[in-house]
Order: structure tokens, then sequence, then C-alpha cells
């Protein structure tokens, strides 16, 4: 017998910790399928950046909260990097669509 459950999740830091969770609670063989709360834009930005954020924020915070502050101020330089890097992409490849023949 195949069982859908769809809940929200406000309480996890981590996508794995909503998955060990749901493995504890419905067995090691369920399929559990992480995504954003809706199909938004938004949304998707949300979910990407708390996937890239998360894990080092809480490491940062738990290894030395003398630093916390400045490490994460590295962070924020770090995936602004990124975003911007991904964002360079999409313009370009829309770019590449616009002028194609």
């Amino acid at each position: 017998m195949n069982v859908t459950v769809t809940y929200h999740d406000r309480d996890a830091f981590t996508v794995d910790e909503i998955i060990a969770t749901a493995k504890r609670n419905y067995g090691s063989n369920a399929h559990i399928t992480v995504s954003p709360e809706s199909a938004k834009p938004k949304d998707f930005l949300y979910f990407a950046l708390q996937g890239l954020i998360t894990h080092e924020q809480i490491s940062l915070f738990f290894n030395d909260k003398n630093t916390y502050t400045a490490e994460l101020q590295k962070l924020r330089k770090e995936v602004l990097e990124t975003i911007r890097e991904v964002m360079d992409t999409v313009i370009i490849d829309n770019e590449t669509k616009l002028t194609k023949d």
C-alpha cells in the first residue's frame, strides 16, 4: 500500500534533519522529498539560500560565538558571490536565447 504524507516543517533547520525525522516517524523505507513551500520563485530562492547557508551558519554559531558576527559576514559575501555568478549565467543564457537565429 502506498501512502503519501505532506506537511510543512517549520521547526527543522535543514533538509537532512527533516528526512531523518520523517524516517524515524515513517520507517527507514520511506521515500522523502523536501521542496519549497510553493512554486513561487521567492520560495525557491529561500529554499536554495537555506540550503547554501544553514549548515555553515549553525557551525559558525556553535564553534565560536565571539567570532560569529565576523564569520557570518564572510559567509554572506561568499553566498552573494555565488548568487551573482548564477544570476550572470541566467542573464547570459537568456541573451543567447534572445539572439538565437
